[in-house]
């Protein structure tokens, strides 16, 4: 689980800022049927084991690139790529392109998943990417 992004929130980079709102959040999940049958202990503990925030990027190529090289050194061979609605068609033709090179185990296997929500009180409108 790597978390991105080049902004920055409260002083943070947006992945660091992300990494740490799952961390302590974690178990807000119980609120949620879907996660009745889940062992949540169990899942924060892996989550806080290979959870990451990758911080260095200033884009989403940049983003994809490390992003890519973790996963591959970790020996991941899918990825599930989640972003906002506005923003993941942009994103899973970028990783679509970066991720077939040949040093990316999981070429072919990129999948996206839309996030259901983005800033609180965002409208597609609101979003802007300069790169």
């Amino acid at each position: 689980l790597s978390m991105q992004g080049g902004s920055e929130r409260d002083g943070l980079k947006e992945g660091e800022y992300t990494l740490r709102f799952l961390q302590r959040n974690f178990r807000r999940l119980k609120e949620f049927r879907l996660f009745a049958d889940i062992d949540l202990e169990q899942a924060e503990a892996r989550m806080r084991r290979y959870a990451m925030a990758e911080v260095e990027s200033a884009n989403t190529t940049d983003e994809l690139l490390k992003c890519g090289d973790v996963l591959s050194r970790a020996g991941c061979d899918r990825v599930i790529l989640v972003s906002s609605p506005t923003h993941l068609p942009r994103c899973l033709r970028d990783a679509c392109c970066i991720f077939q090179k040949a040093r990316f185990r999981f070429s072919g296997w990129v999948l996206a998943c839309a996030s259901d929500t983005c800033y609180a009180g965002a409208v597609p409108g609101d979003v802007a990417i300069v790169e």
